[in-house]
């Protein structure tokens, strides 16, 4: 089994990238081919 160790700089990089996202909600969701999907970001949703 591989061990993998992190720096503290990674965690600093990953903190970078996440920090601008903001997660959709899934507020309104539509059906398309039998599969749901959220309106606004177009992915599929498992219900």
């Amino acid at each position: 089994m591989t061990v993998v160790h992190h720096s503290p700089a990674d965690r600093e990089d990953r903190d970078d990238v996440t920090a601008g996202t903001e997660a959709c909600e899934h507020r309104q969701t539509e059906k398309c081919n039998g599969k749901t999907h959220c309106r606004d970001c177009k992915r599929q949703l498992y219900l």
